[in-house]
């Protein structure tokens, strides 16, 4: 735990006022939570191999940034309401106003969209490795959880 609080905290002395490169900073951070650098270090801390450890991550940087956490959630949620409604069909027959109303939400999704990658930056900072790693197996479980033509 302290590795993960050293390393993935906003305001670590590793990550204020030019911090170095993340995989020195790593290096650090095991020096300064006293821990050896083991194969099994390696594996589960520096390369986020272990579903529990990234996990603790997730759950320490959501408790730090909760507002920035909640505006990802929030803004995420409006995204998906937005586009479901440029997916509704409109009737040829039917007055400009949808066909504004669609247009606006074209432009309010391209909105959300950089609004949305904007606040991952200020929530993962240049922990590249955890968002992909995180970005990677929620798509992988959701892979799993849909259900295929023999579910059906």
């Amino acid at each position: 735990m302290r590795y993960i609080v050293i390393l993935y905290s906003h305001d670590s002395f590793l990550n204020i006022k030019n911090p170095l490169p993340l995989e020195d900073r790593k290096i650090q951070a095991l020096s300064f939570a006293k821990l050896d650098r083991t194969p099994e270090i390696e594996d589960e801390l520096l390369d986020l191999n272990n579903d529990l450890i990234l996990r603790m991550i997730l759950d320490f940087l959501m408790a730090q940034k909760n507002p920035i956490w909640t505006d990802i959630i929030t803004k995420e949620h409006e995204l998906e309401e937005a586009i479901k409604l440029r997916l509704t069909p409109v009737d040829p027959s039917s007055p400009g106003s949808l066909t504004n109303l669609k247009r606006q939400l074209r432009i309010d999704c391209k909105i959300l969209t950089t609004e949305i990658a904007s606040q991952y930056k200020r929530f993962f900072m240049d922990h590249e490795d955890v968002k992909d790693k995180v970005r990677r197996r929620a798509i992988s479980l959701e892979l799993i959880a849909l259900p295929t033509t023999a579910d059906v």
